[in-house]
């Protein structure tokens, strides 16, 4: 994994804008493996960029756009997403361990395999992603749009899911061991035990 310093990704940052408008100058930014760990990328456009499996690891990414991005297998443990544009965005098998996703805007992405252990996706709009076999256990789903995203094989241990928008959504077979179900909308607390015990 190498290390991109400020200048260099600067440069990459200002091909890949003018790749974005189709100028023939443009390079689509391809930061895969590199190390992009603490830094300040806030509002930064790496729409359709690819990532995999770039260290991202407590970087500010605030309001940042990642739209189209490819993340797979990347790490974005403990990194700040607030606000973040990840829209139909590959991020099977990434880490986001403790990441602050707070009302980012997610919807249609891949997520499958992917570690969200202790993620705050409060406010966030989860409309039909697939989550398929990945581990939330202790995330903060408060309040998210959760609405047709598949939730098949996926922890939801101990995980808030006060106030989300499960309509639609895949519950099959679901661990919701202790998850707090309270004004759930779309499905009751008690209909998706019944169901989970079927």
């Amino acid at each position: 994994m190498r290390k991109i310093a400020e200048r260099e990704l600067q440069s990459i940052l200002e091909k890949h804008a003018c790749w974005l408008k189709d100028d023939p100058i443009g390079v689509r930014a391809d930061l895969k493996d590199a190390d992009l760990s603490n830094m300040n990328l806030a509002k930064v456009n790496l729409a359709n960029a690819i990532l995999i499996g770039a260290d991202l690891t407590r970087t500010d990414l605030r309001g940042a756009n990642l739209s189209g991005a490819h993340l797979g297998g990347a790490i974005l443990e403990s990194a700040n997403l607030e606000r973040a544009f990840l829209m139909f965005t590959n991020l099977f098998g990434a880490n986001l361990e403790d990441a602050n996703c707070v009302d980012a805007k997610i919807t249609g992405s891949l997520m499958n395999v992917t570690n969200l252990s202790g993620t705050n996706f409060c406010g966030a709009d989860l409309y039909g992603c697939d989550l398929g076999f990945s581990n939330l256990d202790f995330a903060n789903l408060s309040n998210s749009d959760l609405r047709n995203t598949n939730l098949e094989n996926v922890d939801l241990t101990r995980t808030n899911l006060r106030g989300a928008d499960l309509r639609g959504a895949n519950l099959v077979n679901v661990d919701l061991s202790q998850a707090i179900l309270e004004d759930v909308i779309g499905i009751s607390p008690e209909r998706i035990i019944d169901e989970l015990e079927r």
